[in-house]
């Protein structure tokens, strides 16, 4: 269990994040700010091991420079769309990751 300290940044943004977030669950009383391979600092600078990885979706840590460049290629070209639409990176995407996707 985190120890939770009174911090008035931290304490600010907790606020912030209970008023416009979905409650889902119950966050743990720590504000991330930066990330860096398995490492993650809060508001308050401490550091963590990050032990929860996004449940499995950021495995591969923070800030990777590799998959930073990949990204920001890929946003300087097209951020994002609906699936209502589709785009020339989506197939390519699935067959890259072994998921063809549905016949």
């Amino acid at each position: 269990m985190v120890e939770r300290r009174e911090h008035a940044v931290s304490d600010s943004l907790m606020q912030l994040e209970r008023h416009w977030s979905a409650s889902n669950y119950a966050p743990l009383p720590v504000v991330l700010h930066r990330g860096e391979g398995a490492w993650v600092t809060d508001v308050e600078g401490r550091r963590y091991l990050d032990m929860l990885g996004a449940y499995s979706a950021m495995s591969f840590g923070h800030c990777h420079p590799e998959l930073v460049a990949t990204a920001e290629m890929q946003l300087r070209r097209l951020t994002r769309t609906s699936r209502a639409l589709p785009n020339d990176r989506r197939p390519r995407a699935r067959d890259a990751a072994g998921r063809p996707g549905r016949p």
